[in-house]
């Protein structure tokens, strides 16, 4: 008995383990998946014919002996490859091209652009939509767009000169010697009127004698009953007066020597502006002819600023245009003055073009030896100027 059920055992175990066996494979088989296919297009040129088939080849699961390629963008990777019309770089966006492949300048990969329908014309600019990844990469930053005046700022060195239309010259009109001087240096303040020499000059003797006589002359024929005559001494007395007008006498010093009824061996010279008096030729003793420059008197309630200017700066020079400058003389203050005057011909040794600036100095804290650093603000109107 025990002999039977030993071998009965022993004949049971083949066959439970042959059942395990067949359960583990059909497991396997259930659960493995199905191989993946690929179909590979392969050109085939039948030469007979001259035309181009294709045959399907099926490879097995992947990684068995195939190759895999870089992720590159295709016509099916990209989300907007679907309704893409052309292909452009994200780094250069004039490239465009119908389908996938590579920038010809930098070797990126172009994305698709999805063209948006317009109805702008030919002439009109075209326009690029950028995805929302590639507005950020390519970091553009936008404004919104805007009416205004554009300014240009621009740094140039000058030196403060004197106003040449602001400068009165005493000169000697008639010969004579300086007998006596009132200002005898240089830099002195003057005002209008103020005395400055005294000339002796035997013609100006001459013509106040000749003024004289022919006031005693009109006195004498004034009761005359010839009209004839009354006006011609009339005329003759008009006459000296100029003649003494264009020696330089004023009116007061006319109707002095009328009132006097003698003549003045000397005369005074006068200051005919108010200012500084910048230069002086006049010495006690000395003869001077006609036309003799004796003193220079400036006027500094206004002055020039007399700036070089190159030829890079001259775009952004107009005529009146505001200008701020600063000084040495007087740090951190603030004067202003207006273009007055840009030079047509170009320096050929310094390649600079002159720019005068005028000034207003009332408080007259300016002066001729001041150096200056002005700086241009130019506003460019909607004309362009």
């Amino acid at each position: 008995m025990n002999d039977k059920t030993s071998l009965l055992s022993s004949l049971r175990k083949p066959t439970a383990l042959a059942g395990i066996a067949t359960f583990v494979l059909l497991a396997v088989v259930v659960l493995w998946p199905e191989p993946k296919t690929q179909t590979v297009h392969t050109p085939t040129t039948d030469a007979s014919k001259g035309m181009s088939m294709s045959t399907d080849t099926h490879t097995g699961h992947e990684g068995h002996g195939a190759m895999q390629s870089p992720a590159t963008h295709t016509a099916d990777s990209h989300p907007l490859a679907q309704s893409a019309e052309a292909w452009s770089c994200s780094m250069h966006p004039h490239i465009k091209r119908d389908g996938p492949g590579q920038c010809p300048i930098c070797g990126m990969d172009l994305v698709p652009v999805r063209q948006e329908p317009s109805s702008m014309e030919d002439n009109e600019p075209r326009q690029l939509t950028l995805s929302a990844a590639q507005h950020d990469r390519m970091r553009i930053a936008t404004v919104p767009v805007e009416r205004r005046y554009p300014t240009a700022k621009i740094r140039l060195v000058g030196k403060v000169a004197y106003d040449e239309t602001r400068l009165a010259y005493i000169t000697a009109w008639v010969p004579g010697r300086i007998d006596e001087l009132w200002v005898d240096y240089t830099g002195v303040a003057v005002r209008e009127g103020d005395r400055m020499l005294k000339l002796y000059s035997p013609e100006l003797l001459s013509a106040q004698e000749e003024l004289l006589q022919a006031l005693r002359s009109q006195s004498e024929l004034s009761k005359s009953k010839v009209a004839s005559l009354r006006r011609s001494a009339t005329g003759t007395v008009e006459a000296a007066r100029d003649r003494l007008r264009l020696w330089g006498l004023n009116g007061e010093q006319i109707a002095d020597i009328e009132r006097g009824g003698q003549t003045s061996e000397h005369v005074t010279l006068f200051s005919p502006a108010s200012g500084i008096v910048i230069h002086r030729n006049a010495q006690e003793g000395m003869y001077v002819d006609i036309g003799t420059r004796m003193f220079t008197v400036a006027d500094l309630d206004a002055l020039w600023v007399q700036l070089d200017a190159y030829e890079s700066d001259l775009q952004w020079l107009r005529y009146g245009q505001t200008v701020h400058f600063t000084t040495e003389a007087y740090p951190g203050e603030r004067f202003s003055g207006l273009v007055s005057f840009i030079d047509p011909v170009l320096d050929p040794q310094t390649r600079t073009v002159n720019v005068r600036v005028n000034v207003a100095n009332k408080e007259v804290a300016l002066s001729r030896k001041c150096s200056c650093a002005p700086r241009f603000l130019q506003i460019w109107r909607a004309t362009g100027r």
